[in-house]
């Protein structure tokens, strides 16, 4: 019970999911061809996407200063470790 592959003793389809996301991303791989721009865009849309990859990276010590303990604060669809 100790390795990461826990979650599939409770739902054992998530290999298939597993293998639908890689090749979700070997079709976005294929569909960017030339490459990916990024900031390409104008206006507000990049300043949001730039605003929620610094909010998911300081989501874990934001929950820690109001009291949550790490590995069972709030993770909104995150399957929560088992407790021993």
């Amino acid at each position: 019970m100790g390795t990461p592959w826990w979650f599939t003793r409770i739902n054992p389809a998530a290999w298939v999911f597993a293998g639908l996301f890689v090749v979700e991303a070997a079709l976005l791989f294929a569909a960017a061809g030339g490459g990916i721009e990024y900031f390409s865009a104008d206006g507000p849309i990049p300043v949001l996407g730039v605003v929620s990859v610094i909010y998911a990276f300081a989501y874990p010590f934001v929950t820690q200063l109001l009291g949550h303990r790490y590995a069972f604060m709030p993770t909104f669809g995150v399957p929560v470790p088992p407790r021993y």
